[in-house]
């Protein structure tokens, strides 16, 4: 490989992972692309399982089941982009807000049994079994005085959510929230990387994320997103790009200091206790 040619490491073949690698041929298709993942399969959160399944009559019925995310809102810049880059518009299935697909949510609260309904409406908000717990820390968060630590850089969505709007709020609302977009625990997920406009709404509202998200439109806290290029041009697949992505190379190996080691540039998109051990073992050569 001459010298000219970069040498890119991908840790994580999640869906970060894969976008990476995809953007990067575009960006450098003279580029070597190594993509890293130790799970025999790609996709990282992103899972999914067709079942087959049959009712007490003998009706049968195919159901497919989400292991992660199952949907992504129109409003997702980036995403929207790479659906109309990878030319998937044809496989979108779209749902209007006032759809009961869009509107109704569903939680079950212990000890409660069953399902209750999330509110969908200011009446429902009113009506709602859970309309005690919204509203009490919704008045609560609005109302009451700024508490984020001097010089508290990022915490925990549990934590987040705990101080602005309640422990009973966080374990209940703020638990379900996380486990229904990323599948993960909110103890241990990152508010700054997973809800940054909340974290910023708590600046603009000087303490409230409340005030802050109701404030005016220019004022109005909200990630930056990257522009949409539907139309923009697809490059031929780069002949010396390698990716563990494609059929015709062998499985993935498992990511071990030597394989990345010799990268000039690496990219981590694998969780910081996955690269637990690896830092202090691997040698990496400082190119100026």
């Amino acid at each position: 490989m001459s010298s000219a040619t970069p040498h890119i490491a991908i840790l994580g073949g999640g869906v970060t992972g894969l976008s990476a690698a995809f953007h990067l041929a575009r960006l450098h298709p003279n580029a070597r692309i190594t993509l890293l993942e130790k799970q025999p399969r790609l996709g990282g959160w992103l899972r999914s399982e067709r079942v087959e399944v049959e009712d007490v009559d003998g009706r049968k019925a195919s159901i497919l089941l989400e292991t992660g995310p199952r949907t992504f809102r129109a409003n997702a810049k980036p995403v929207v982009e790479l659906v109309n880059l990878l030319k998937l518009q044809s496989h979108v299935v779209t749902a209007l807000r006032s759809s009961p697909a869009a509107r109704n949510r569903f939680l079950h609260v212990s000890p409660t049994p069953g399902l209750q309904a999330l509110p969908s409406s200011v009446l429902s908000l009113f009506t709602s079994p859970l309309s005690s717990l919204l509203l009490g820390a919704v008045v609560k968060e609005t109302f009451g005085v700024a508490n984020r630590p001097e010089g508290l850089q990022d915490e925990s969505v549990d934590a987040f959510f705990t101080r602005r709007f309640g422990e009973q709020f966080a374990r209940v609302m703020g638990s379900a929230l996380v486990h229904g977009i990323y599948g993960a625990d909110s103890r241990k997920l990152s508010v700054r990387a997973a809800f940054p406009s909340m974290w910023a709404a708590e600046e603009v509202g000087r303490g409230s994320v409340v005030w802050g998200e109701m404030g005016p439109p220019d004022r109005r806290a909200g990630p930056s997103a990257l522009p949409v290029a539907p139309d923009a041009p697809l490059p031929s697949p780069p002949s010396r790009t390698t990716s563990d992505a494609s059929p015709d190379l062998p499985p993935p190996p498992l990511v071990t200091p030597h394989c990345y080691s010799a990268s000039r540039h690496v990219i981590l998109r694998v969780p910081g206790h996955a690269l637990n051990g690896l830092a202090d073992t691997a040698t990496v050569s400082h190119h100026h």
